[in-house]
């Protein structure tokens, strides 16, 4: 039982390494947006249309169009009866007949001292006298205009003002006190909705000092801040009288208020919890592509000095010298050592050669020379880069009756590609702020010590074995520049990421700052220190008593910030950068560069192209509390999951295609 486990747990590790390193081919494919259009009907919504609440109730007052309103010596009450059935007459953007129209509602001011919290309604008949209700409206007459526009001319003639509270139109006179109407509600809200406020307010995003003393008792968890104090960032009001409670165990809320706060507490209750749960996932996908290909084709000439013959005894031709062209070595050509000698290759591989006709010809790297940063990353001289000519590939050594020569063909052909793909993703609540570091801690010195040298030397060069001054001086100490200064840098991948879900759950708003950076390596900025010394026979020579090495690292770094907004599910092209680097070069000899035919034997051609492509994607993605996706790619805004089509049930013999009756 325990083997068939162990084979069982082998196959399902290689099954799963297996669809992991797929995972990594199949991130190389591009993201092809679909043809049609994905958006759906309206993407961003009606707000407002038959929600209730305020929104609901400001939207018919704005909306509903009155054709004829004509008043003369009304009171309000009768001019409020009125808006009252036209509202509902004209209320075409109810489906429910009981909920068309606006409720409006006529109340006196507060009388001091009273003991209710809310006002009693004024009656039509037997009213108060001289109450807002039975205000005259002096001659209003007004033609197709909307409901909130004839409401505020009642208002101004009758001394009145109005409020849009989640139940009703309430008029007031123009003294009676704001927010006299104080109530409680309780609503049933997610465990994470006080985190989803306080992520989404400048108070939640609070910088903590990294060398405070830790105080006793305390943990990684920061304290969360009042319930009244998030409230308030997000626009919640909270006058005298006004609280707000959050029950942990039970997850309720319960907030005392005014009707309007109360309203706004709602829909920020409506909007955590319609839907259930739901997380966004965003993935950044950086690709590069490197190319570079070098070709070159080029001939070197050594001829040593012959006779014209027959012309004259006195004209002799050969080669000439390096002059300010590219040296050459002995190591560079090829001595045929038993056939035939040639007079310019001299016997040593590091020795120049000599009666050299195409010195001034580039090569190698001499002729395609790299970047300038490259040459001297991890070059303790801080030299340039060193040249050396291509490699040669076939040679021809000829002899005539007086001289030598021999022709080195050098040709070279490279391809060199590099090729970076790196995806980071991470999955977090909408406008809660995610982090994700794949790095190592790099730490380099930023300043330095000068050296310490003694006041005196000696005078004489110990070539034995312990590497001090001989002589009269014997051997010193000697510090070099010491780091006494460092600093910590990131190197790897780094996603910083704040994602909202927006309008209708299809549009999702990104801001995102997504870091590679890598360590290419170290420049010296420091300089040998030598001193003057004699060796054991008396001759003077320079003696290196420290390199005195001052390095400092070279980051390369690509990086994005910015903030998008993607259709859920779809990917999006943030950023790139096309590059391509030419290299030609020509040279030839003179005069015999410019022989049909033969002249290409005395020319050197070399290119070099160095190709790069880098282009950054974004995929966002809205999921529920199970990691699936909340619809599939390319869906519509309106998207619902179709119930399965049963299949018809076919005839006994019958087959899925028709059969031919020919």
């Amino acid at each position: 039982m325990h083997n068939k486990r162990a084979d069982y747990y082998r196959s399902a590790y290689d099954e799963t390494r297996a669809e992991l390193l797929t995972q990594v081919d199949a991130a190389w494919e591009m993201a092809v947006p679909p043809a049609e259009d994905v958006r759906g009907p309206d993407v961003y919504g009606d707000f407002g249309r038959g929600g209730g609440g305020i929104e609901s109730i400001n939207f018919k007052l704005d909306n509903i169009i009155l054709p004829v309103v004509d008043f003369e010596r009304t009171t309000v009450e009768d001019a409020i009866s009125f808006l009252r059935m036209r509202a509902r007459e004209f209320d075409t953007f109810e489906l429910d007949p009981e909920k068309k129209g606006i409720n409006f509602v006529v109340r006196s001011p507060r009388i001091e001292g009273a003991t209710e919290t809310l006002d009693e309604e004024l009656e039509v008949e037997g009213g108060l006298a001289g109450g807002p209700g039975e205000r005259p409206v002096e001659n209003l007459k007004l033609r197709n205009v909307p409901l909130r526009v004839a409401l505020q001319y009642i208002c101004d003639n009758a001394k009145l003002r109005y409020k849009v509270d989640e139940h009703a139109v309430t008029l007031l006179p123009l003294g009676a006190a704001e927010g006299e109407d104080i109530m409680t509600r309780t609503w049933k809200v997610p465990p994470t909705f006080l985190s989803d406020l306080e992520s989404g307010t400048p108070g939640g995003a609070e910088v903590t000092d990294p060398f405070a003393t830790e105080e006793p008792g305390g943990g990684l968890l920061e304290p969360r801040r009042p319930l009244t104090e998030i409230l308030k960032d997000v626009g919640i009001g909270f006058p005298p009288g006004a609280s707000a409670k959050f029950l942990p165990g039970s997850s309720t809320l319960i907030v005392t208020n005014t009707p309007t706060n109360l309203d706004l507490v709602d829909q920020l209750v409506e909007e955590s919890i319609i839907g259930g749960p739901k997380m966004i996932k965003i993935t950044t996908k950086y690709v590069e592509v490197q190319q570079e290909n070098t070709d070159e084709l080029s001939f070197d000439w050594i001829v040593t000095p012959f006779g014209l013959g027959s012309i004259s005894d006195d004209l002799f031709l050969g080669g000439g010298t390096i002059g300010s062209g590219t040296s050459r070595t002995a190591s560079d050509f090829v001595s045929p050592v038993g056939f035939v000698d040639i007079p310019g290759i001299p016997a040593g591989p590091n020795e120049q050669v000599s009666n050299i006709a195409t010195a001034g010809l580039r090569s190698g790297d001499a002729a395609v020379t790299r970047n300038n940063i490259d040459a001297i990353l991890n070059n303790p001289d801080r030299s340039a880069q060193n040249q050396a000519v291509a490699p040669g590939i076939l040679h021809l050594t000829g002899l005539f009756s007086e001289g030598q020569f021999q022709m080195i063909m050098r040709g070279l052909a490279q391809k060199k590609g590099a090729d970076l793909m790196t995806a980071p993703s991470v999955v977090t609540r909408p406008g809660q702020r995610a982090t994700i570091e794949i790095i190592r801690e790099f730490i380099y010195p930023t300043e330095y010590e000068p050296p310490e040298l003694p006041n005196s030397v000696g005078v004489g060069f110990n070539q034995g074995g312990d590497g001090g001054f001989g002589g009269g001086g014997g051997s010193f100490p000697v510090t070099p520049a010491t780091p006494t200064a460092f600093e910590t840098r990131n190197t790897g991948v780094t996603l910083e990421i704040e994602p909202n879900v927006g309008a209708n759950e299809y549009v999702i708003d990104v801001r995102f700052a997504p870091e590679i950076v890598e360590f290419e390596g170290f420049i010296n900025f420091g300089s040998p220190i030598t001193t003057p010394a004699t060796d054991a026979f008396g001759n003077p020579v320079n003696v290196t008593v420290t390199e005195n090495r001052i390095e400092m690292p070279v980051f390369s770094s690509r990086r994005v910030n910015t903030a998008v907004t993607i259709y859920d599910g779809h990917t999006v092209a943030v950023g790139g950068l096309i590059r391509e680097d030419v290299q030609d070069v020509e040279d030839k000899v003179p005069l015999l560069g410019d022989i049909p035919l033969i002249g290409r034997l005395f020319q050197s051609s070399a290119t070099n192209h160095i190709k790069s492509n880098l282009m950054i994607f974004v995929t966002a993605q809205i999921i529920d509390a199970t990691g699936r996706p909340l619809r599939p790619p390319g869906a519509p805004a309106d998207f619902t999951q179709p119930e399965a089509i049963p299949t018809p049930e076919l005839p006994a013999g019958a087959g899925v295609l028709p059969r031919r009756t020919d």
